[in-house]
């Protein structure tokens, strides 16, 4: 029992831990990885470290809207609290501004609301906190030099009827973030690209 760190040491060095899987930062990981080592525990260890590979749009896609449709998807499905959900979004120049046009349409279009309702695409995020760091990444990715196309905010009554009352977060789109970027760096976990 403890927080993070000390359980995380605590397991990671136990003589009846068998394996660890790991969801989280990179740092972490490498602090459990090496508080096995420690230990002189080998054994199975699985770590997913925040990755943040690109979904890539190239000039000869089959649709464009196919294209978009996909990316939304992958980006926003659980409001981009998944491991895998989309967060960087390299698309090939000959296609960027159709491309931009059609996805800030799709996602200015996506209803916020009670995730168990059919007609909800986004529900709230998981806590205050990570709403707090969502707008921190987003704000930090403005002062850094990107745009926000759309969203970057929590949403109103007139976009959520249930604003005020979860932790919801605006599906939203940046433009403009350099390889430099925390916007392209990190991994934003919740609906924001």
């Amino acid at each position: 029992p403890g927080a993070g760190p000390t359980a995380g040491d605590a397991l990671a060095r136990h003589d009846l831990v068998e394996r660890l899987d790991f969801t989280g930062g990179t740092a972490t990981g490498l602090n459990i990885q090496r508080s096995m080592a420690e230990a002189g525990r080998v054994r199975a260890f699985c770590a997913e470290l925040g990755g943040n590979a690109p979904i890539l749009v190239f000039a000869d896609t089959r649709s464009v809207q196919e294209a978009v449709d996909g990316v939304a998807f992958a980006s926003f499905v659980a409001s981009g609290q998944t491991c895998v959900s989309g967060k960087r979004v390299l698309v090939q120049r000959e296609i960027f501004h159709e491309f931009r046009e059609r996805l800030t349409a799709k996602v200015e279009a996506l209803r916020l609301g009670d995730p168990m309702a059919a007609e909800t695409d986004l529900g709230p995020v998981i806590s205050q906190t990570q709403l707090d760091r969502i707008e921190g990444q987003v704000s930090r990715a403005q002062a850094a030099g990107a745009s926000v196309l759309c969203g970057g905010r929590r949403p109103g009554p007139e976009r959520c009827a249930l604003a005020g009352k979860g932790y919801f977060y605006e599906p939203t789109v940046l433009v403009g973030a350099g390889i430099d970027n925390p916007a392209f760096t990190e991994e934003i976990f919740g609906p924001v690209i």
